[in-house]
């Protein structure tokens, strides 16, 4: 997908050719680094740690909350049938949702 955008940034200007790969440099080791978190660093916690895990996982990765809707329904319905703790999670996770998408759509 990166290699696609970079073929759309004219080559007519150096300066601003080379910020372009710089940053796509830049995401390329950031997105690395959410796979790392969702590969090795998430899955080690329990939940509800997990859960609040993944959405900040998601907040940083800028991941459009319609891309995981389902997942995300299915999880906060999961920990609202847990006992009163995770409830109080699924609640906290419910809210992080509600501010992620409202800080999505406002930059949309």
């Amino acid at each position: 997908m990166l290699r696609d955008k970079r073929g759309q940034v004219p080559a007519t200007v150096q300066d601003i050719a080379n910020w372009v790969d710089a940053r796509f440099a830049d995401d390329i080791v950031f997105l690395e680094e959410i796979e790392y978190d969702l590969e090795v660093a998430v899955p080690t916690l329990s939940q509800p740690g997990k859960a609040r895990a993944c959405v900040a996982v998601m907040d940083a990765a800028k991941i459009h909350p319609l891309a995981v809707e389902a997942e995300l329904a299915e999880l906060l319905e999961f920990l609202g049938s847990e006992p009163s703790k995770t409830r109080s999670a699924g609640q906290k996770a419910v809210q992080a949702w509600t501010l992620m998408k409202s800080r999505l759509s406002r930059e949309v």
